[in-house]
């Protein structure tokens, strides 16, 4: 019995108990970094969408209509005119965007004759704006 090698119960419980700090730590970070990642991308879906919504205005002369329009019926128009091709992704949910996505939502607004726009996107949950654009 006394020639036998390996590891006794306490240094694996010490060994567990390290790893399990290291990873309490790390999460939280991790997941930090991939709301922002998030974030980023829907950042980048408006801005395709705002040179989508320009092209447009270049080629019928005035922004599309509407007021708190959800993206899909505002991507349904740009498709139509064929200033986008694609729908876009919504980086919330990894799917094409809908008009009840929980997160991720963009919304479009045409004002004053539809002589402005504002293309407003929201974080997780839908309850912070993290872009607003328009001209």
């Amino acid at each position: 019995m006394n020639n036998q090698k390996g590891f006794t119960l306490i240094e694996l419980i010490i060994t567990l108990g390290i790893i399990s700090l290291i990873a309490a730590i790390i999460y939280p970070n991790f997941i930090k970094i991939q709301e922002k990642a998030k974030i980023n991308a829907l950042k980048s879906t408006a801005h395709s969408v705002e040179m989508a919504v320009e092209s447009y205005y270049l080629s019928a002369g005035q922004y599309p209509e509407g007021s708190d329009l959800p993206i899909t019926e505002l991507v349904d128009t740009l498709k139509a005119s064929g200033e986008l091709t694609k729908d876009p992704v919504n980086p919330f949910t990894g799917k094409i965007y809908t008009a009840t996505d929980a997160s991720g939502k963009i919304v479009y607004t045409a004002t004053d004759n539809n002589e402005n726009y504002t293309l407003t996107g929201y974080g997780k949950g839908n309850e912070a704006v993290v872009i607003s654009l328009g001209n």
